[in-house]
């Protein structure tokens, strides 16, 4: 049994089975939280304490490294009957959710999984959004992933929505034959079309007899003479750049490639010729995902406009709803429609499983739309997604001003989700234009953090963030005012200060060990505060190999006025001695 050519890497984790038991058709993808080397990767899963490897991982410069032979079965999903038959795949992604990859690990994570594929005989992946026929392998579906087998936000939502992508893009690879484009008949593009819109049924509520005759009318099947541009560019339903009459401005903005193409109107009642701009897709899935996308969202004023269409079983109802909202100008256009649906029967495809309507977000406020996780059918699954993203909260779309489910946080973990809520705040500023830069002139406390920002001076240092952090966890502005010293001890700003500290938190000496050795061990836990022997400086360390650190360690240049471009990467200063562990208490 061979593995990848394309490793870059290779680093063989000690956590594994050997041989596996089962033939290889399985393959799980995973997120590795931290914007990760394939180097740092290998050093975890070497550390037999970690209980933890994979068969493959990729960094977030797309190299790909190899830690367990696919001859073995790697300790990665929770599963150890999913991981006899997966090969499991590690991917650097961003330390908060949505956990993002970029462009790099993706494209590599596609070629990697099209060579897996390739040498073990799977001749197509297939994902589905049903777990019972994923953990079940059931009508074929080869795909899984960790939060099947356990309570674990893993693959992270940005690649979970991605799974029917991947495998369109895999097996494209696979079988270039079966790519998206011009189809090589009509039942070609009949079988392309129905099985992605019968598998995106239980998600939308789109009935898949209608999305594939106004597939088959726009495009004349795939083959239409004058279609054909739009064709070549997977753009399947005459969506435009920008959508007109839509009061909702984050989907109407389309910043993604464009053709220019002739298309005929109907402008009360007379059909004109004009110029307009039209979307161009990656293949047939994208484009059917955000034409579906558009019927679910697209408002007038406060009127989402298509909704209605959700769970409606009666074609006919849904065409007209669909028209007569504006989405097409042909006064035949329902007529036309339906008349695809009965010539070709399809309405074979509407017998997909149960409809199932997002009700429930996860996000850290109401008004917070920038920050959501995601739209969950399932009560217990938005709970679970809050659980494990602190500061985040479950709100309902029918009742949505006050959060229905807020998880009961240690003080701890209060101290991480405001860790990340700074950095995301910090990435905001700076994409605003908002410089901010470290400065110790002055002592930078929690509540400087607050007045330097309204007179826009945009500066803190390490305890200015930290001591911020610490305030949103519970703690007094008293019990906040040290610093860690230099020869690792803490420098008490106020008489007081030591005393009030360790009404809330245990403190630990150390002297002799850096944090990535503590790590290690398993001495540093998530949430510890950290101070140093080498340096005036202190930190904190959210697990998962992060940080948060807004001394130097993420600046553009050192020294007073040195540029910020984030708060949170790798563990910061892991070379250097511990002085004091600030544990929160309660």
């Amino acid at each position: 049994m061979s593995n990848s050519s394309l490793v870059k890497y290779t680093k063989l984790s000690p956590n594994r089975n050997s041989p596996r038991t089962h033939a290889i058709d399985t393959i799980t993808i995973h997120c590795y939280v931290g914007q990760a080397s394939i180097e740092d990767m290998g050093a975890w899963f070497a550390i037999p304490s970690a209980q933890a490897s994979s068969n493959y991982g990729i960094g977030e410069d797309g190299r790909i490294g190899l830690f367990v032979p696919e001859a073995d079965r790697s300790w990665c999903s929770s599963s150890r009957e999913n991981d006899h038959r997966a090969i499991t795949i590690e991917c650097a992604c961003d330390p908060k959710a949505p956990n993002a990859v970029n462009s790099k690990v993706y494209s590599s994570l596609i070629a990697l999984c099209a060579d897996i594929c390739q040498r073990n005989g799977i001749r197509a992946l297939k994902w589905s959004t049903d777990q019972n026929e994923r953990m079940k392998h059931l009508n074929g579906v080869n795909m899984t992933v960790h939060r099947d087998y356990a309570a674990k936000a893993c693959p992270g939502d940005y690649l979970y929505a991605k799974m029917g992508q991947i495998a369109v893009e895999v097996n494209a690879r696979i079988n270039p034959a079966n790519a998206s484009g011009i189809p090589s008949s009509k039942q070609d593009f009949l079988n392309k079309v129905s099985e992605i819109a019968v598998r995106l049924y239980p998600e939308t509520g789109i009935l898949p007899s209608v999305v594939i005759a106004q597939c088959c009318l726009e495009t004349g099947f795939g083959l239409g003479t004058d279609s054909t541009l739009l064709v070549k560019v997977n753009n399947l339903l005459g969506m435009k750049a920008d959508l007109i009459n839509s009061t909702w401005a984050s989907y109407t903005v389309w910043d993604g490639k464009m053709i220019t193409k002739k298309t005929p109107e109907y402008v009360n009642g007379k059909l004109i010729y004009k110029y307009d701009v039209f979307r161009a897709y990656r293949d047939y899935e994208n484009c059917i995902r955000d034409y579906e996308r558009f019927l679910l969202h697209v408002r007038s004023g406060a009127t989402y406009k298509y909704r209605a269409v959700i769970g409606m079983n009666d074609p006919e109802q849904v065409i007209t709803a669909i028209s007569r909202g504006g989405y097409a100008t042909d006064p035949a256009y329902i007529t036309k429609v339906m008349k695809l649906i009965r010539e070709y029967n399809l309405t074979q495809y509407d017998k997909g499983g149960n409809v199932m309507t997002d009700r429930y977000v996860v996000r850290r406020r109401w008004s917070e739309t920038n920050y959501q996780l995601g739209a969950f059918h399932k009560l217990e699954n938005a709970k679970n997604q809050a659980d494990e993203n602190w500061g985040y909260r479950v709100y309902d779309l029918d009742n949505p001003n006050k959060a229905i489910y807020k998880p009961a946080l240690k003080r701890w973990q209060k101290l991480c989700a405001a860790c990340v809520r700074l950095n995301q705040w910090l990435l905001d500023d700076i994409k605003a234009k908002k410089d901010w830069r470290y400065y110790n002139s002055g002592h930078v406390s929690e509540s400087t953090f607050w007045k330097t920002r309204k007179a826009k001076k945009y500066y803190t240092n390490c305890m200015g963030g930290t001591a911020f952090a610490m305030k949103e966890a519970g703690l007094p502005a008293s019990a906040c005012s040290w610093y860690g010293q230099k020869g690792g001890g803490i420098r008490w700003l106020n008489n007081h200060a030591e005393a009030d500290l360790r009404k809330y938190a245990d403190l630990i000496k150390i002297g002799n060990r850096t944090p990535k050795q503590l790590v290690a061990d398993g001495t540093l836990c998530p949430g510890d505060i950290v101070t140093f022997v080498e340096i005036n400086h202190t930190c904190i360390y959210l697990g998962n190999g992060l940080s948060y650190d807004s001394g130097h360690a993420y600046c553009t240049e050192k020294g007073e006025g040195a540029h910020y471009v984030k708060w949170i990467g790798p563990l910061s200063w892991a070379t250097y001695k511990v002085g004091y562990i600030i544990r929160l208490k309660g």
